[in-house]
């Protein structure tokens, strides 16, 4: 029996544009079979029947940065907003690890990654809210 590989899937995504902010700091994601720091200062949770992911502050040790859309809440009813952040990620060929909320997602990639992240972002038509070395919100579009 020989197994084919499936053709890769061109799917054209219309992309729903979305006011994206990076969080401030750095995280660490880890997986139920690495030691999670019970005391530490914790972004997200994501339990699963057999797996648990943390996301936890980690200050300058952190290696991703969280990159949220509060800024255009959406019902669940809406279609595409979660694709739309990870369409233009993805084909960029950045590394994602994503949550979301009823209203809002939270997408995090490599810190390495930033640059070209956003710029991914911003070509894809969505607005990024960075902060200057100042401390106020950047817009970039």
């Amino acid at each position: 029996m020989t197994v084919q590989k499936a053709s890769p899937l061109n799917v054209n995504v219309p992309i729903v544009a979305q006011h994206v902010r990076r969080l401030p700091g750095c995280y660490l994601v880890s997986g139920s079979a690495q030691e999670v720091n019970a005391d530490a200062d914790r972004l997200i949770t994501v339990s699963m029947a057999d797996d648990q992911t943390v996301v936890e502050a980690a200050g300058d040790e952190g290696n991703w940065v969280a990159l949220y859309t509060g800024g255009t809440a959406h019902d669940l009813d809406t279609p595409g907003m979660t694709v739309s952040l990870i369409a233009p990620l993805s084909a960029a060929g950045i590394p994602i690890f994503v949550a979301s909320t009823a209203s809002a997602d939270l997408v995090l990639v490599p810190l390495q990654a930033l640059q070209a992240a956003k710029s991914s972002l911003i070509a894809a038509g969505h607005i990024f809210h960075d902060r200057t070395d100042n401390g106020s919100l950047d817009e970039d579009h």
